[in-house]
């Protein structure tokens, strides 16, 4: 349901929350499709505006245990997700849950924020990388090539006198 939103929003927001309660898991869900034929089979219609009372009875002709009822409210710039889970058999409200977003560009992250509250699950969100700012290259001088050390003097030859055979420092 779309309140302050146009109609097809809050259908938009239905299809994207259905993908991200299966994606998350710990829900089977009931198709769309299968309730309309569900619906058809005991000649009732599925109408744009479902009531708890009317969602709670869908609920128990499809053999589901709960059924999510919703809305999307545009106030201002703001819009909010609203959810609530319904006890098909005792129809009390179990799960109460609102995400709230500044921009129309945020709600399918909000849908994905949602099912993770709705799951119990802890939402991390996925950070797009920033660009790097380039760095100019740094030129560096090339390294020297090795050398052999030299000594810092060369060691004298030992000279011999004549008629010595020993030789003496």
């Amino acid at each position: 349901k779309s309140i302050g939103a146009p109609k097809e929003m809050g259908e938009a927001v239905a299809e994207i929350l259905r993908t991200e309660l299966v994606d998350v898991g710990g829900f089977e869900l009931v198709e769309r499709g299968q309730i309309e034929a569900l619906l058809k089979e005991q000649k009732l219609q599925l109408q744009d505006v479902i009531d708890e009372k009317t969602a709670v009875k869908i609920g128990r002709l499809s053999g589901a245990k709960l059924v999510v009822i919703g809305s999307i409210v545009k106030l201002g710039t703001t819009f909010t997700l609203n959810s609530r889970f319904i006890d098909v058999q005792t129809g009390i409200t179990r799960i109460g849950k609102n995400i709230r977003g500044n921009s129309v560009n945020e709600i399918s992250n909000m849908c994905r924020q949602l099912a993770y509250v709705i799951a119990g699950r802890t939402y991390v969100e996925k950070r797009t990388p920033q660009p790097r700012t380039p760095r100019k290259p740094v030129v560096r001088a090339p390294k020297p090539t090795p050398r052999k050390p030299q000594p810092a003097f060369a060691p004298m030859p030992r000279l011999r006198r004549p008629g010595s055979n020993a030789t003496s420092p």
